[in-house]
């Protein structure tokens, strides 16, 4: 099954809040989406690039991201993937 753009934010945002000390590549990577995907979630504000030692960057989920993550979270729960519609 497809993931939508949803899923997709849902994914990257647990993925960064779970992986602090990790690449954004890394996290595109383990989540098998573009790079640019990111800029979206930037410009709406839900996760931040962050500067470490050197070049090393990494993402911090914003608040408005943590509460979009919650929010998914809790349709997750409510409308579990297995039960397809039809």
């Amino acid at each position: 099954m497809k993931r939508g753009r949803i899923e997709v934010a849902g994914d990257i945002l647990l993925k960064a809040k779970e992986n602090r000390r990790v690449a954004p590549s890394r996290i595109t990577a383990m989540v098998g989406v573009s790079y640019k995907f990111l800029s979206t979630l930037i410009s709406n504000g839900l996760i931040e690039t962050e500067q470490l030692h050197g070049k090393a960057k990494t993402l911090k989920v914003t608040e408005k991201g943590h509460q979009f993550l919650n929010s998914y979270l809790v349709c997750i729960k409510l409308f579990p993937a297995e039960e397809a519609v039809e």
